[in-house]
């Protein structure tokens, strides 16, 4: 078998090729970049702005301008100017409004991964672009320009962005309230209480009648009729940056409030006697094998009684439940289990006799 051999301008335009894949390959790898960063900051607080340089290097001259938004961006100065740059000059231009970083030396320096210099604001709640004008350059010591990519950046808000507010609520007695806001870059949740009679917000633990207390969604079951008129916010926070929802109200009606439960005497939940005084009898029937939890509120929504009874048998269970040093008022008996097939949170609501 004869091979041909490729022809000499053949051979030519494929090692013209390879170099050529070569030449943009080392030149993806060394991009020559000035870079303004993008950073989050919270409303009021000042924040440093890195300008930094990638594989620039035998820099014997540099002229930056930069300019930003004034009302939402005050700047202060520029802050950590690299030491090989000494001397260079910064001055604030008018027409148009601009920064101007002025630098020369006969000795060539070389910025292969270093920062330039700090630009130290003062924000507000806004995000605001920094970017550079036309008129920067880069050149080397003899004058030649220096072909430089030039990236532009940011100053960003750091605070929550809250998209759906929590809103006011009407609840029946012993019903299930809930209260939701929306964020897409709060890392963390707290909701806070204000009673109707209190004085100052609390923030609400996850136990009793609260649930989702650090969540985007709060639920409170069963809700006491002394809730009436009590406030509900939520405070979140993004790194170090804190928003606050805006305030829901939860009204509380209690001329319904035992249509919407069942009644003490239903056949697989039994509560007796109705009123109770210094012990409350507990009868339930399970028709499958179940984890049992019952828990008494008072009206107040505090737990005042937990009893967990694990791996429940099917059949009838009994309870005598010692209530003497209860205080005399409205409770809410709370039980979850299984009842036909079905697992359920079942409310009662129970009362003290003086």
């Amino acid at each position: 078998m004869i091979q041909t051999l490729p022809s000499q301008p053949d051979r030519k335009m494929k090692s013209n090729f390879i170099f050529f894949l070569l030449f943009i390959q080392c030149s993806f790898m060394s991009a020559q970049t000035i870079n303004i960063n993008t950073v989050e900051v919270c409303a009021g607080q000042e924040v440093l702005l890195p300008v930094t340089a990638v594989s620039v290097s035998n820099v014997g001259a540099l002229t930056l301008y930069i300019s930003f938004d004034t009302t939402t961006l005050a700047f202060i100065s520029v802050e950590n100017l690299n030491p090989q740059l000494d001397g260079m000059s910064v001055n604030m231009m008018t027409n148009p409004l601009q920064l101007a970083c002025a630098w020369s030396s006969t000795t060539p320096i070389n910025l292969l991964n270093d920062k330039i210099f700090d630009l130290k604001f003062i924000s507000n709640e806004q995000s605001s672009p920094v970017f550079y004008n036309p008129g920067c350059e880069i050149a080397d010591p003899a004058g030649v320009v220096i072909p430089v990519v030039y990236t532009n950046g940011a100053v960003n808000s750091g605070l929550p962005v809250i998209l759906t507010q929590p809103k006011d609520t009407l609840m029946t007695e012993g019903g299930q309230a809930t209260f939701s806001v929306f964020s897409p870059n709060a890392s963390s949740f707290t909701w806070m209480e204000f009673q109707n009679h209190g004085t100052s917000w609390h923030a609400l633990p996850d136990s009793g009648i609260y649930s989702g207390t650090h969540t985007q969604e709060l639920s409170i079951f069963p809700v006491p009729l002394s809730f009436d008129n009590n406030k509900y916010q939520c405070v979140l926070l993004n790194n170090d940056c804190q928003a606050i929802s805006e305030t829901a109200t939860l009204s509380v009606d209690a001329l319904a409030a035992t249509e919407n439960f069942p009644t003490p005497d239903h056949k697989d939940l039994i509560v007796s006697p109705v009123p109770f005084n210094n012990n409350t009898n507990i009868e339930f029937t399970l028709h499958e094998n179940c984890n049992v939890m019952i828990q008494v509120m008072n009206c107040m929504g505090q737990l005042v009684s937990e009893i967990n009874l694990p791996s429940q048998q099917t059949g009838h269970h009994h309870i005598l439940l010692n209530t003497i040093e209860w205080h005399s008022g409205i409770y809410f008996l709370k039980f979850t289990g299984t009842f036909s097939n079905e697992q359920i949170n079942r409310v009662v609501k129970i009362i003290k006799s003086k």
